[in-house]
């Protein structure tokens, strides 16, 4: 078995995930939609449940990376000396696990590299997402966010539509896309007139064919 084929059978349902759980001590954190979870010094953070977005600064509003359900949070053996802030955009369940502990559980097991590795690709993926999110402009942004949020959270309904998250809404999205209120309800209306994404009692659909006009941006 390869490196990368010994990867994918980890992840596949969570072995990794799970066997850490069963072997390393950790506490819960409950958070509430809305509350902000200050990420502690020396330690790894596992979303049992819900999705976090880290925010830009610890003053802004705007919302950068997210993480959900079986998503480590890894920042380093060096924690910065700036706060690092998550936002919580639904009721959330974390795993904190003492930093020296787990990766010295990981180190022995033999598993530390494949830890490692799978972290490194989240960050990659959430930091091209990023710097690809930094060339657009703020039309493109939200179309752009929209799409990853429908690849990424989307639940395909038996009309071939795409049901986003139930935590989205405008003010979210404009947090995670970057843009105005204004600028985010526009788009959000042309689209509508447009038939690619319909709101009903709060429920937000895409149709599929979107995929097919952001093929270039998919790998984001």
């Amino acid at each position: 078995m390869t490196f990368l084929e010994f990867q994918k059978y980890l992840a596949a349902d969570h072995i990794l995930n799970d066997y850490i759980k069963q072997n390393v001590n950790f506490s819960e954190i409950q958070i509430e939609k809305k509350e902000k979870y200050s990420f502690p010094p020396n330690k790894i953070v596992l979303i049992e449940k819900g999705t976090v977005f880290q925010l830009a600064t610890e003053e802004s509003p705007f919302l950068t990376r997210d993480s959900s359900i079986n998503d480590f949070i890894y920042m380093g053996q060096k924690h910065p000396t700036s706060k690092i802030i998550f936002e919580a955009v639904e009721k959330s369940s974390l795993f904190e696990f003492e930093t020296e502990e787990l990766i010295a559980f990981l180190d022995k097991e033999k598993l530390l590299t494949s830890f490692l590795y799978q972290i490194g690709m989240k960050t990659t993926e959430d930091l091209n997402h990023l710097a690809f999110l930094a060339t657009l402009s703020a039309k493109e942004r939200i179309n752009c966010t929209l799409f990853r949020l429908m690849v990424k959270y989307g639940k395909k309904q038996e009309n071939g539509t795409f049901r986003l998250p139930s935590w989205i809404n405008v003010k979210i999205l404009s947090r995670i896309s970057n843009c105005g209120i204004v600028n985010t309800s526009r788009e959000i209306n042309t689209l509508i007139d447009n038939g690619i994404l319909f709101i009903y009692e709060k429920k937000w659909l895409m149709i599929d064919s979107v995929l097919n006009n952001h093929q270039s941006i998919s790998s984001y």
